[in-house]
C-alpha cells in the first residue's frame, strides 16, 4: 500500500498562505508605492474606442473603414471627389451629411487622423508608454479610478434603496386624525378684509386725488 495521503489544509490556512504570498509579491514589485497613493483624478479618456452601429455586414465596415483611412491620409478633397463619383452607389450612402453611419465614419476619419499625425498629447503618451514604471502607472490609475466610481455608485444605489425601502415600510393606516379645527365664515371674512385694509385705502386715496383732479379741471 502507499503512504497515506497528507491532510488537505483547512480553508482558513489557505487564506493565510494565499495573503502570505500576496503580500511578498506586493513588497516586490513596483505596485507598491503605487498602490498606497490615491488617485485624485480622473484619468484620460480613450482616444480610439468607437462604438460600432449593430447590423452591419463587414463588407460595408470594411468600405467604411478603408474610405476613412484614404480620407485621414488624402484630405478633404479626396472625401468630395469620392462623394461625387460614387453619388449614385449605395454602398457609399454613408457618405451623405443625413446618413445614419455619417458621424460613425467621421469619427473613424478623426481616430485614424490622429495615429497619421498624433496631436502632441498623445505624441507624450506614446512616448511615456515606453516606460514600463509609465504603462504601470497608467494601468493602476485607471483601475483605481474606475473601481471607486464603481463603489460610489454601489454606495449610491444602497442609499437609494433604503429610501424606497423606508417610505414603503411607512404604515399610512396607523396614522389618525387627533383634531379637526373648524373656522367660522366670518372669521374668514375678517381675516381676508384685514389683509386687503391697506390696499383698499391706497385705492381709495387714489379715486379721491382724481375726483379733486377732475374737479379742479371743471373749475377752470
Amino acid at each position: 500500500a502507499g503512504a497515506p495521503a497528507a491532510p488537505a489544509a483547512e480553508p482558513q490556512q489557505q487564506t493565510e498562505v494565499q495573503e502570505q504570498v500576496v503580500g511578498v509579491a506586493t513588497t516586490k514589485t513596483p505596485l507598491t508605492a503605487l498602490l498606497k497613493r490615491k488617485v485624485t483624478e480622473a484619468p484620460p479618456r480613450f482616444e480610439f474606442i468607437l462604438a460600432h452601429p449593430p447590423g452591419l455586414s463587414a463588407l460595408d465596415v470594411d468600405i467604411i473603414k478603408l474610405t476613412a483611412q484614404y480620407t485621414a491620409a488624402n484630405g478633404r478633397e479626396f472625401l468630395a471627389g469620392l462623394a461625387q463619383r460614387e453619388q449614385r452607389n449605395p454602398s457609399f450612402d454613408f457618405l451623405k451629411p443625413t446618413h445614419m453611419l455619417f458621424s460613425y465614419f467621421t469619427s473613424l476619419v478623426d481616430s485614424y487622423a490622429k495615429v497619421l499625425t498624433p496631436p502632441p498629447h498623445l505624441q507624450r503618451r506614446a512616448e511615456d508608454g515606453t516606460r514600463f514604471e509609465g504603462v504601470l502607472e497608467r494601468i493602476v490609475n485607471r483601475w483605481e479610478f474606475m473601481r471607486d466610481e464603481e463603489e460610489r455608485k454601489r454606495r449610491q444605489e444602497a442609499e437609494a434603496n433604503e429610501e424606497r425601502e423606508a417610505f414603503r415600510s411607512v404604515d399610512w393606516h396607523d396614522f389618525v386624525v387627533v383634531e379637526t379645527i373648524d373656522f367660522p365664515e366670518q372669521e374668514m371674512a375678517d381675516a381676508g378684509l384685514g389683509l386687503g385694509t391697506e390696499r383698499r385705502g391706497e385705492e381709495e386715496e387714489m379715486d379721491v386725488e382724481h375726483q379733486e383732479g377732475e374737479a379742479g379741471v371743471e373749475d377752470q
